[in-house]
């Protein structure tokens, strides 16, 4: 079965927590749904050293992800999710280079360094083994820079996929 679903994350947890309702499984016991998507308005960067991205729109939030440290503390140990998409514009003349980070440990890249391309989106998403407290964000390299506009093309979604 082909499915379609738009590009941003929201729209991806929405569907997959519907999707399990659909192939029969009932819905997870209260306080079991770990799971938060969030997306920059503004610019972040250039800065000379490496730096935790902060976000500023919440579009769904268990209670995990700070906004303003942009990091997720897990809740639960479990298999988790992670997708982000990062937004560079034409003005955007330092490129971006974006880490999915673990703890202080880098785990995963996005970059971008077209001039040519007016408008440029970078994804990535991987599946984590996560322990309670462990905590997950984005890291901005130093000297680059993300765009962003109010339609928060920059965005970062997480969420609890199944407990070990």
């Amino acid at each position: 079965m082909f499915l379609s679903c738009s590009n941003k994350p929201a729209a991806f947890v929405a569907f997959l927590l519907t999707a399990s309702v659909r192939l029969g499984r009932t819905a997870p016991p209260e306080g079991t749904i770990a799971a938060f998507s969030v997306g920059r308005t503004s610019p972040f960067g250039p800065l000379d050293v490496d730096t935790i991205i902060p976000f500023e729109k919440e579009f769904t939030n268990t209670g995990s992800f700070d906004l303003a440290s942009g990091k997720f503390t897990v809740p639960q140990q479990g298999f988790y999710l992670f997708l982000f998409n990062v937004y560079t514009s034409v003005d955007n003349a330092f490129g971006q280079v974006v880490y999915l980070t673990k703890n202080g440990e880098y785990v995963i890249r996005s970059d971008e360094f077209s001039k040519t391309d007016p408008y440029d989106t970078t994804s990535q998403s991987v599946l984590l083994p996560l322990m309670l407290g462990d905590e997950v964000y984005l890291t901005l390299q130093g000297t680059r820079m993300i765009s962003a506009t109010v339609g928060s093309e920059t965005s970062f979604t997480g969420f609890l996929v199944g407990k070990f």
